[in-house]
């Protein structure tokens, strides 16, 4: 059987906390099995990293609101994603 292809996805987060928790479970419940989640966080101010550290979820890239953009530009290198889609 032929290997699958990993897939990276990026999840740029700023105060999601009602949300990020949803997100996480429905990328862990795709049937496609070889994904990596990296998750940006703008610095949160609500309970959105308490969350992420007790879900244990991926790679989190955290910076300020005005590093969002450099967080996922270090994030789409850092991936193990051989093809990267924006």
């Amino acid at each position: 059987m032929k290997n699958k292809p990993l897939v990276s996805i990026i999840t740029p987060n700023l105060s999601q906390g009602d949300f990020i928790e949803d997100n996480i479970l429905c990328i862990r419940n795709q049937i496609y099995e070889n994904i990596e989640h990296i998750i940006i966080d703008g610095s949160s101010t609500d309970n959105t990293l308490e969350i992420l550290r007790n879900m244990r979820e991926g790679t989190i890239c955290s910076g300020s609101q005005n590093q969002i953009t450099e967080c996922t530009r270090r994030s789409i290198k850092d991936s193990k994603c051989q093809k990267d889609k924006f």
